[in-house]
């Protein structure tokens, strides 16, 4: 498997995941296919984006080390979408479709896809979202969604906060289609229990002094704060919030364990509403992801890392598939071929399986930081 990104971004991610001994290239005889990634390789995301293409590159080179697809080995080239800039995404989206043909791309967070699809839609190329949560990825052409959206975990954060007897709530969110459209779903669904909604914050992609939204936060005296962040940005203002003063419960729809070093003691009690990816499920797959993960890059696998994992496997079968008619490989008849096949093997035990509107089927799990460790609370159906 060859792996390659521009510039210093190369150097970044390969210091920050500790890619020891990652095999950037093949062969000259062997025939690639190269297929993108469009994922947060700089900025606050930066753990994200290593998460996701830690996932990926172990796919491709396990699929690698057994033959490729179709006899041709699988290569990856990642766009960098600076952590959610729709404009750094839409000109490596670009690049990816423009310099190497990709007929695919695995992408990430919502405002980057959304631009990316327009581009997508115009090139026939497949996109696969296994990060970003915005409902208005729904009903994309040739945008596929593995990742639950954030209208569904955002309405199960919710009613974990109902029921815990909450009946007013702040919402802070990114001012993007990431956090502006969970919120509306968010607002109509707690109004309709007979909940209010006293504040509405919005930040910035790089806000990293979150005191202007907290203050408005406690002038309020909501019961609880309702937060719609990710990566880095999540730990930050969690803690901030405690730093700052508010004392109530929050909630929110993400997580990522460095969260918990990051926000130290301040995410006690934190609770979350996630994709519900179980390291310690008997199923074969995931026994498998689990094991070469930590082998890989010594440290556990987490449900972003899973999502792109089987992504690539779940592309490794289209190919194929594709191949097997004897058809170019090309994104339009990957995107036709996913609609005949709708189910593909998941680490998350049994099968990923596709809506027509282009999400998926998975369990959502409800959790909560308690002395400092992820503790399950439900798991629920989506």
């Amino acid at each position: 498997m060859r792996t390659r990104l521009r510039g210093t971004r190369l150097a970044l991610i390969l210091a920050a995941a500790a890619f020891v001994g990652l095999p950037l290239s093949v062969p000259a005889d062997e025939p690639e296919l190269t297929v993108g990634m469009l994922l947060a390789m700089s900025g606050p995301g930066i753990f994200v984006g290593k998460e996701m293409s830690q996932g990926t590159i172990l796919a491709v080179e396990e699929i690698n080390k057994g033959g490729g697809v179709a006899g041709r080995k699988l290569r990856l080239e990642i766009g960098d979408h600076k952590s959610g800039d729709t404009k750094a995404g839409v000109s490596e989206m670009e690049r990816l479709v423009n310099v190497y043909q990709v007929p695919a791309v695995l992408t990430s967070y919502s405002a980057p896809t959304l631009g990316a699809q327009v581009i997508a839609e115009q090139s026939g190329v497949l996109l696969i979202n296994g990060g970003g949560w915005s409902p208005q990825l729904i009903g994309k052409p040739l945008l596929w969604n593995t990742r639950l959206t954030g209208d569904t975990t955002a309405t199960a954060t919710a009613r974990v906060a109902y029921d815990d007897g909450m009946r007013t709530l702040c919402m802070v969110y990114r001012q993007d289609p990431s956090g502006i459209a969970p919120a509306a779903v968010v607002r109509k669904w707690w109004e309709a229990k007979g909940g209010k909604i006293l504040c509405e914050e919005k930040y910035d992609l790089n806000t990293t002094n979150f005191s202007a939204q907290i203050a408005e936060v406690r002038a309020s005296k909501a019961d609880a704060m309702l937060i719609f962040s990710y990566g880095q940005q999540n730990a930050i203002l969690i803690k901030q919030a405690r730093d700052y003063g508010f004392s109530g419960p929050i909630y929110g729809i993400d997580f990522l364990p460095d969260n918990i070093a990051a926000a130290g003691k301040a995410i006690e009690g934190y609770k979350f509403a996630i994709d519900s990816f179980d390291p310690d499920a008997p199923d074969p797959f995931t026994q498998h992801f689990v094991a070469a993960y930590r082998a890989r890059f010594h440290e556990e696998p987490d449900f972003y890392s899973a999502n792109y994992y089987e992504a690539a496997y779940m592309l490794r079968d289209l190919i194929a598939a594709v191949a097997k008619e004897g058809k170019p490989i090309t994104g339009r008849n990957l995107d036709a071929k996913l609609r005949q096949m709708r189910s593909f093997p998941s680490v998350y035990g049994g099968k990923l399986t596709f809506r027509d509107d282009g999400t998926c089927q998975k369990p959502i799990a409800v959790f909560e930081i308690k002395d400092m460790k992820k503790v399950l609370l439900k798991k629920l159906t989506d």
